[in-house]
């Protein structure tokens, strides 16, 4: 009777060591992806939801779209609030990205361009009903509010930098992420 303990060769220890390298630079590597995707993923959230307003208001309902960071858990949300008959009824709460990513918008003030950080107050935004181009809109119902003309907005994250460009005159949306 044969005994067949011989242990481990020294083949069988490279090529173990071999995997365990190769797996764990898969697993490192693609943890660098994480917050990338989640202001990617912001980012076209908020372009699609300045679409929609502006689909929208062409449409048949003067609409402005309320996007802000939420100072309790640290989250975006955007909210779209309908103006009929000189009242604002608002939309369901929609929460569209994390807390990882920072926002920053810059608009059109009285002395030139000014960029803020999306905070909780937030950036309002909303279209001319008839042409499409983006304009200052009163806020019924939110004391003092009125929509912007926003020119970017910026979602930084994770190695990303997308920007959403919005031309005034037109209402075109356009994103480079």
């Amino acid at each position: 009777m044969k005994d067949d303990n011989r242990g481990i060769t020294l083949v069988e220890i490279i090529i173990i060591i071999a995997l365990i390298g190769v797996l764990s630079g898969v697993f490192i590597g693609g943890m660098g992806y994480i917050p990338n995707s989640a202001a990617r993923s912001l980012a076209t959230s908020i372009k699609s939801a300045i679409g929609e307003t502006r689909i929208k208001t062409m449409g048949k309902q003067e609409t402005v779209l309320h996007i802000y960071k939420d100072a309790s858990d640290g989250r975006y949300y955007k909210q779209m609030l309908y103006i009929e008959n000189g009242a604002a009824k608002a939309d369901q709460v929609e929460m569209i990205g994390k807390h990882h990513p920072i926002v920053t918008y810059t608009y059109e003030g009285t002395s030139g361009d000014v960029t803020s950080t999306l905070d909780s107050d937030g950036v309002y935004i909303g279209f001319n009903r008839t042409n499409g181009k983006e304009e200052i809109i009163p806020v019924p119902g939110v004391s003092g509010v009125n929509s912007v003309i926003c020119k970017e907005i910026v979602v930084t994250g994770g190695g990303a930098n997308c920007t959403i460009t919005i031309v005034p005159a037109t209402g075109k949306v356009s994103y480079d992420g």
